[in-house]
């Protein structure tokens, strides 16, 4: 009798543990957290194709309150230029959104933990488009398993978010000019959650750089627009076409310019964005802009 009796306090207990270990859920939005990247753009110099690698970092930092509800405030930085980018709030396994790059100012579920193989995925940054998850399993992270979701044009990491878009804009669509976000790591202050490993991670996230069997090209600084002006100065002699993309790959701006002449922008909220120069000898260069006050 005491043998059944033991096997069945054993069995409770197993099902109680099992099932409070199914029900963990680690929470993405912490103000503890920073996130890396690098994008990878492409542009034309001497009719041979030249890749840029930028390295940017996500962090939340302080909330605000929209329509009487609490969120946190996501930024985005090249190097010190810190720029507000979403508001954001978690409520369950799900985070929703309030964003600039969103229409009407609305909330919007950007990501849902609870989804499993075939279940349709939350894609505001691409509706109407369907999104349907292809498969569910877990990956390894500093600090135990953790659920992956992976789906056509994305992989979501339960506590992380995209890793194949930047963590404010999952499934976003990636404009022509731009080969592709990567992930490289999710820190919780000092230790690394989670890294990519391979050719474009960096300890080292405040700068830009070339991808070293490619030339670089010469000549061309743009400034970080204050006041609602940019600045970009060239070596090119003619006058040039510049648009503006917000980081979902929207054209907001389409501009002309000349070497040193200052460009209106006052019009885009603060932000990152990237300017897409067109040159009359068909070259083009990309590179990100933080638009502050």
């Amino acid at each position: 009798m005491r043998n059944v009796l033991f096997i069945l306090l054993a069995g409770v207990g197993m099902f109680f543990s099992a099932h409070a270990e199914e029900q963990e859920y680690c929470p993405m939005l912490n103000e503890n957290f920073t996130w890396s990247y690098c994008d990878i753009m492409e542009r034309t110099v001497d009719g041979a194709s030249v890749y840029d690698i930028t390295y940017s970092q996500n962090r939340i930092q302080g909330d605000t309150t929209i329509n009487g509800v609490t969120y946190k405030k996501m930024y985005g930085a090249q190097c010190s230029e810190w720029s507000y980018l979403a508001a954001m709030r978690e409520e369950g396994k799900k985070v929703y959104t309030v964003s600039d790059q969103l229409p009407d100012g609305k909330e919007y579920l950007l990501y849902d933990f609870d989804l499993e193989e075939g279940d349709v995925a939350p894609a505001p940054y691409k509706e109407p488009e369907i999104v349907v998850v292809t498969e569910v399993d877990t990956v390894e992270t500093a600090f135990g398993p953790r659920k992956r979701i992976i789906m056509p044009g994305d992989t979501w990491i339960e506590g992380i978010g995209s890793i194949e878009r930047y963590v404010e804009c999952p499934l976003s669509p990636v404009p022509l000019y731009d080969l592709g976000i990567r992930f490289n790591y999710q820190k919780q202050g000092a230790e690394i959650v989670y890294k990519t490993d391979g050719f474009w991670f960096k300890e080292n996230e405040c700068e830009t750089t070339l991808s070293p069997f490619l030339p670089s090209a010469q000549g061309i600084c743009i400034s970080q627009p204050a006041q609602g002006v940019l600045c970009i100065t060239t070596d090119a002699e003619e006058a040039f076409d510049v648009d503006i993309y917000d980081l979902s790959g929207q054209q907001l701006l389409s501009l002309q310019g000349t070497s040193g002449q200052h460009l209106d922008v006052s019009a885009l909220p603060d932000g990152m964005y990237i300017a897409v120069l067109h040159f009359a000898d068909g070259t083009r260069h990309s590179e990100k802009v933080v638009k502050q006050l």
